[in-house]
């Protein structure tokens, strides 16, 4: 059952990810076509309050699913730091992987859909500022100084749009972070557990 909330609470922030990613989209396509920079600048404001009321809406939820993981890979850690021999069973081998790092697994997963939100913001300005503004009235050289372009890039880099955790915007970096203190802790506790099976297995033999 715990599972299932698990699964289910997953797959709403991977549904609200996608579709912040979506909006972004679909804001840098329709400034393209229209080249309005007053318009685009009412449009950013209104991306950001989206992104950011969603991200406050769902935010409880990581940090409830991130608790929970940290406290099963604890207790994970204690358990197989005191009683190696737990793996050495098949069936409490499945029983405690399967228990633990499918959670710990989607979360990661899950994180990195959030975290590609701020990635695809940070990426906006940088892809407007290659875009030409042409008008007659100008110079070749002037369209491409052209101070209106370099004001909405200011302002939506200022801005720091993203998706954000309790105040902390979400980056790849960090996921990337977490990722390997997971993969960290999994190689310990592998390697403690077969040191200490192999261990045995010489003593009885010998």
């Amino acid at each position: 059952m715990a599972m299932l909330v698990t699964i289910a609470i997953i797959y709403a922030q991977l549904h609200v990810a996608s579709g912040l990613e979506l909006a972004v989209d679909m804001f840098s396509a329709h400034f393209f076509d229209t080249k309005d920079i007053c318009a685009a600048m009412d449009e950013w404001n209104i991306l950001q309050a989206l992104i950011r009321c969603a991200s406050c809406r769902i935010e409880t939820s990581f940090m409830v699913l991130g608790a929970s993981s940290l406290a099963t890979l604890v207790l994970l850690a204690t358990e197989l730091w005191t009683k190696p021999e737990l793996l050495q069973n098949p069936l409490q081998a499945v029983f405690w992987l399967g228990w633990v790092y499918p959670p710990v697994l989607l979360l990661l997963y899950s994180l990195t859909r959030a975290a590609a939100v701020s990635e695809k913001c940070s990426r906006v300005a940088p892809f407007i500022n290659s875009w030409d503004f042409p008008s007659e009235e100008e110079e070749y050289y002037q369209q491409w100084l052209h101070e209106g372009r370099q004001y909405i890039v200011q302002y939506i880099m200022q801005s720091e749009a993203g998706f954000y955790v309790k105040g902390v915007r979400l980056s790849n970096f960090t996921v990337m972070k977490l990722c390997y203190g997971f993969g960290a802790l999994s190689f310990a506790l592998l390697s403690h557990t077969m040191t200490t099976v192999l261990a045995d297995a010489v003593k009885t033999r010998s």
